[in-house]
């Protein structure tokens, strides 16, 4: 994913940065604390008890279950 690498560089704290679709970073959540992605599912929440944060850019509601 193109921008991967200029969030990596903005970040002070270590982290890992992980890109994909939806459905592709469900099996990395697990251990998930905050999360920026286009969409947040059902699943997704059901796959990361220990997220903190969601951000999902954007306005209204549509891409959040």
């Amino acid at each position: 994913m193109r921008l991967v690498d200029p969030v990596r560089s903005r970040l002070s704290i270590p982290c890992e940065v992980i890109a994909g679709d939806e459905v592709g970073i469900v099996s990395g959540l697990a251990d998930t604390n905050v999360l920026v992605s286009m969409g947040f599912t059902q699943v997704m929440s059901e796959a990361s008890p220990n997220l903190r944060l969601v951000q999902v850019p954007g306005a209204g509601l549509d891409r959040i279950d």
